[in-house]
């Protein structure tokens, strides 16, 4: 068996078809990159495919791989999931691919399940080979990759290739090329930032820890002393039936409901379940975090979230292992500037709602909203003040500013009522007098949905589609849910890709962290960004907060800009 590599495709000569490989000069060429392991990613081998009917598979060891393909600018390399490919070549081999296309992204974008063997599948109708046929599922037993016969692993390196050319084939025509060079654009941005890492105070981690421990067991001996586990959800429903309150279960399982939203609304007046609320928050806080920072984490005194591309639906980035995104806003304090420097801090203001105050003024005419944000008007003053001035009352400031948000999200007088603790029917006057102040707002959702019926998808600005198959579905709140994620992913989606066009205008910057609408730059002290970068991001104004300090939790507002 030849060991340098192995063919797959039409030409009986394999030797002739390597050396046409070897002298191709431009255009596309599908690769991928076998590792030890998901976790594990020592490369192993790299396969070429130069069309969609052959494909190469050269192990790392090979004498004869051709490594000048890689760095060819003028030929457009293919990948489905780049980030993790293009990753190692920069990490192994410090090898920068110069054009990227990406499947992955491009099936995420026209709505397609992103993963490899399911595009492959519906367009195709074939069965690639998984990584789990190989190696088996996660656990004790699972193999590595190079516990594979090398012709098994050249048989999916080559068929991966081979079908990713294809797919990209299938799918390029259709793509919103706006939406998907902005995701191209942005993928070294997010390889660097992820590259950089963030530091840690690990003195000020174990602090955390300590008080965290003593929260977790002091929970815990309160609900024992009640008798009760608060870690278990058929005690704490024992408890509180005895306590009088009627149970919920769910019927597939027959577990009680009792997560967070349902302790925290139905179960609020008791104060069992705010002590249930407390343990978890606090264990989830230790477990989650600060247990997997010191003993997964933490390399050095820096950890590397990972930085995912693909995951949400609307585009936003997500940010795992560890999940630096949700870490809560105690905790910020673990993370600090690198030694001589400052973090800073970007923060998109309003982003969502500028948003909308702009599509509704584009698409109804309504110029109210968009008003308030080209005179430098606070909008959640000026709903509050105009539901005063309707219905006669003193609302609070907090809750004109859940209402405006509710806009975005498509909130009910429930929900008001679970986040703020207004009654249902006093929400309905409140969200009437909304729709009274800004007429353009329940204007454009309607037009949203009526799209949504019609093509059983809505896109962002930039045309990125998510569909909703319980778009027309004869189930009210099914095809209700599937409206406030439609509607909603036109907000959000588009308020992604601004944050993308921001970081991609910055990509030079020590990004370290991007969370929702903010940046977060690890910059030597005395040094700032040029916030030129910053104009025309959007069709409307889109200001910022700038801070600066020495760790995430302390930063200081030095100024807003635009």
């Amino acid at each position: 068996m030849n060991t340098d590599f192995v063919y797959q495709g039409p030409s009986s000569d394999s030797t002739l078809a390597y050396l046409s490989l070897y002298d191709m000069t431009s255009g596309n060429m599908a690769v991928d990159i076998e590792t030890v392991s998901l976790d594990n990613r020592d490369p192993i081998g790299i396969g070429f495919s130069p069309n969609p009917h052959e494909s190469f598979y050269f192990p790392i060891e090979s004498g004869i791989l051709p490594w000048h393909l890689l760095e060819n600018p003028n030929i457009t390399q293919i990948y489905h999931n780049g980030h993790f490919d293009l990753e190692i070549l920069k990490s192994y081999f410090d090898i920068d691919v110069p054009h990227v296309y990406d499947t992955l992204i491009a099936a995420q974008l026209q709505g397609y399940t992103p993963a490899l063997n399911s595009i492959a599948k519906t367009l195709f109708d074939v069965d690639l080979i998984s990584i789990q046929d190989l190696i088996g599922k996660k656990g004790k037993s699972q193999l590595l990759m190079t516990d594979v016969p090398f012709e098994k692993v050249a048989q999916k390196c080559c068929n991966d290739t081979m079908y990713s050319y294809k797919i990209w084939n299938e799918l390029s025509p259709y793509l919103p090329w706006e939406a998907f060079q902005l995701e191209m654009d942005v993928m070294p941005v997010l390889m660097k930032m992820q590259q950089i890492g963030m530091r840690v105070d690990v003195d000020r981690l174990l602090q955390h820890k300590t008080q965290v421990e003593k929260d977790v067991n002091f929970y815990k001996l309160i609900a024992n002393g009640m008798g009760f586990n608060p870690g278990s959800s058929l005690q704490v429903a024992a408890m509180l039936q005895d306590r009088g309150w009627e149970i919920r279960y769910k019927r597939d399982t027959g577990k009680p409901i009792l997560n967070e939203e349902a302790l925290s609304t139905v179960y609020k007046d008791d104060p069992l379940s705010h002590l249930v609320l407390q343990y978890r928050k606090a264990k989830v806080l230790l477990s989650t975090f600060i247990e997997a920072i010191l003993e997964k984490h933490l390399d050095g005194d820096r950890v590397y979230p990972n930085v995912n591309q693909a995951v949400v639906a609307s585009g936003r980035l997500s940010r795992t292992n560890p999940n630096t995104q949700n870490i809560p806003p105690i905790m910020r304090d673990i993370f600090i500037p690198s030694e001589g420097n400052e973090l800073e801090s970007w923060d998109l203001s309003q982003i969502e709602l500028r948003i909308l105050a702009y599509l509704v003024w584009q698409n109804t005419g309504d110029y109210t909203m968009q008003s308030v944000y080209d005179h430098d008007g606070n909008i959640h003053q000026e709903t509050t003040d105009f539901i005063n001035q309707i219905t006669g009352l003193n609302i609070a400031y907090r809750i004109g500013k859940e209402i405006n948000f509710a806009s975005i999200y498509r909130g009910t007088p429930l929900t008001l009522y679970q986040h703020t603790g207004v009654p249902p029917e006093l929400g309905a006057k409140f969200q009437d007098a909304y729709n009274q102040k800004y007429p353009g707002v329940e204007q454009y959702f309607r037009q949203v949905i009526i799209a949504l019926h019609n093509d059983g998808f809505t896109q962002t600005l930039a045309g990125r589609k998510r569909y909703f198959p319980d778009a027309n579905s004869g189930i009210k709140w099914q095809r209700e849910k599937a409206e406030r994620e439609g509607f909603n992913h036109v907000i959000q989606g588009t308020a992604a890709e601004i944050m993308k066009r921001l970081q991609v205008r910055n990509g030079h910057g020590p990004q370290c962290n991007q969370i929702h609408d903010e940046i977060i730059f690890d910059l030597p002290q005395g040094v700032t960004m040029n916030m030129d970068t910053c104009i025309g991001l959007a069709a409307h104004r889109t200001p910022m907060e700038i801070k600066r300090g020495h760790s995430w939790k302390d930063l200081i507002s030095t100024g807003t800009w635009g």
